[in-house]
């Protein structure tokens, strides 16, 4: 099989899918689901264990899938996106305002009088 791969996991509440693409020719060359549970993770981690050279594509690493790739760092698995810290609780989280909360604060509309243009706020910059 070949080496360093990129495994795609998508995390839902009750499993977690993987699909492993081919480097080259972007097909599949291994699919699989398993529960969200512990014996689940074990099967995951399993199933991974037949690439020598591979890496985690962890959708949702702030949303639903931020257990599962805090676990997979702290087991020495490489998460990119995700810090070296992530199994410490609070780990990849930014402080302070998003960039994309800044651009919704910019799209905010002034309701105009009757007959007149909604006007757009402009936030801060």
């Amino acid at each position: 099989m070949s080496d360093d791969v990129m495994i795609a996991v998508d995390p839902h509440k009750a499993s977690n899918t993987a699909a492993v693409p081919d480097p080259v020719t972007k097909t599949l060359t291994g699919t699989a689901r398993f529960a969200n549970s512990d014996e689940g993770y074990g099967r995951l981690t399993g199933f991974a264990r037949r690439w020598e050279e591979r890496r985690w594509a962890v959708e949702g690493c702030r949303g639903a899938g931020r257990s599962l790739a805090q676990r997979l760092v702290a087991d020495g698995e490489l998460v990119p996106g995700r810090s070296s810290q992530a199994g410490r609780p609070g780990a990849g989280v930014l402080p302070g305002p998003r960039p994309q909360d800044r651009q919704a604060r910019c799209r905010v509309h002034r309701p105009g009088r009757p007959g007149e243009p909604r006007r757009a706020l402009r936030g801060p910059r």
